[in-house]
């Protein structure tokens, strides 16, 4: 399976197997195709690591500054925000990118009906971080649908509602080319939403599009909870946001939010396993939504592939914790979940258009593969190790970056 952003990082995570590697695709053929089960120790001075880090980093301490307490509140909101698939399970198809948000940023990525002078609005209330995410329907022969959800977090109560209120006179004042209409949502009468018909847009090629997109507002204490619902009738993509709203302000309800002035206070790393993931080299850019520690709910947000049967495969090899940043390394609950991980990850790099063939595996490291893309990317080539309870892949343009890095990251687990 596909990450859908790196620095995720270039991560291919299974999908469609069984937990223990059992599934419906074919296995990656040839000689480095699996890691050596041999219990043979691993000499790590003999590792050739490059100008990587061998050693974790020392304990991160506070955001320390206000953009990077946000970007952690925006990852915070990540975990208590319900996904597509968790209102319908045929929601499940990549559309937009999720990702964490910030100021800057809101139109880009909630403003495809709306346009983006509305979330203008929620920048000059003082936005202070949120989280969209969102999937359309999977199968080609049902009707069109799409839901995104987001939650957004303002300094108070009173601001999220005069923003939510003053949001839905911008869209309906500037509207002229796609007119929109008040409508109620079931069972939320706080919900302020508008609707659009969808045949007043045109596809890329002039074509009309069809449906009804709903777009609601909901302020909900120092929040307001957003949804973008799109179905063949306003009724049914009513029903999308109304069932959204059932389980989000359940879920919100439970989560604390931190005062503005704090935000540069708040943990980097809580549970301390980003200082144990190869980090990524001082200067290289990297995504929001990168350098951060998820639970294997929350993570499926970046994976293009079924969440049911990731979540399925995920819960089968116990993972706790995954860290992504240079390396991406997934905590387990023991080595057996480690290994089970690891070969499910192998195993679906043979299947589909963009397959991966076997190449050099780690030298001096048995318990590695490495793997050339088949197809044309910038980064051709990923690698897979296992060290007790984790797992960790890495991912390069060229295989000895790959290879390098792979032992830089096992030499920060094993050299303790």
């Amino acid at each position: 399976m596909r990450a859908l952003n790196r620095n995720l990082g270039y991560l291919l995570v299974v999908s469609a197997v069984a937990v223990g590697g059992v599934g419906c695709g074919r296995d990656v053929e040839g000689a480095a195709t699996k890691p050596s089960d041999a219990p043979v120790g691993v000499d790590t001075s003999l590792l050739n690591t490059g100008s990587y880090p061998t050693k974790a980093a020392a304990p991160f301490g506070p955001a320390g500054n206000d953009a990077n307490g946000r970007k952690l509140e925006g990852a915070r909101i990540a975990f208590v925000t319900v996904t597509p698939w968790e209102v319908d399970a045929g929601l499940a198809k990549v559309w937009n990118s999720p990702v964490i948000l910030k100021p800057g940023s809101l139109g880009g990525v909630l403003g495809d009906r709306t346009g983006e002078e509305v979330w203008n609005v929620a920048f000059d209330a003082g936005f202070v971080a949120g989280f969209a995410t969102d999937r359309k329907n999977s199968d080609p022969a049902a009707p069109n649908q799409w839901l995104q959800n987001a939650v957004l977090q303002f300094p108070d109560a009173q601001s999220a509602a005069s923003t939510a209120s003053a949001m839905t006179d911008k869209l309906l004042a500037g509207s002229a080319g796609h007119p929109r209409r008040r409508v109620a949502i079931p069972g939320h009468s706080d919900a302020i939403a508008t609707q659009v018909d969808l045949s007043t847009f045109e596809k890329p090629g002039g074509s009309k599009e069809s449906g009804i997109s709903i777009s609601s507002l909901t302020p909900h204490g120092p929040f307001i909870l957003y949804q973008q619902a799109e179905a063949v009738s306003g009724d049914v993509a009513a029903g999308l946001a109304s069932a959204t709203l059932d389980q989000q302000i359940r879920m919100i309800d439970g989560f604390a939010p931190t005062e503005a002035a704090a935000l540069s206070n708040l943990p980097q790393d809580p549970t301390g396993l980003l200082a144990r993931t190869l980090p990524i080299p001082e200067g290289k850019s990297s995504n929001i939504n990168s350098k951060l520690v998820w639970d294997a709910r929350t993570f499926l947000n970046f994976l293009s592939d079924p969440p049911a049967e990731m979540s399925q495969l995920f819960k089968g090899t116990g993972l706790q914790f995954i860290s992504t940043s240079q390396a991406d390394l997934y905590q387990t609950g023991d080595a057996a979940g480690a290994g089970r991980l690891r070969d499910a990850q192998i195993k679906q790099l043979g299947v589909g258009p963009k397959a991966y063939k076997p190449s050099d595996r780690v030298p001096y490291l048995p318990d590695s593969a490495c793997f050339e893309a088949t197809f044309p990317t910038t980064q051709k080539f990923t690698c897979y190790s296992v060290f007790e309870n984790y797992t960790f892949n890495t991912t390069a343009a060229q295989l000895i970056d790959a290879q390098q890095q792979l032992a830089a990251q096992y030499r920060i687990l094993a050299d303790k």
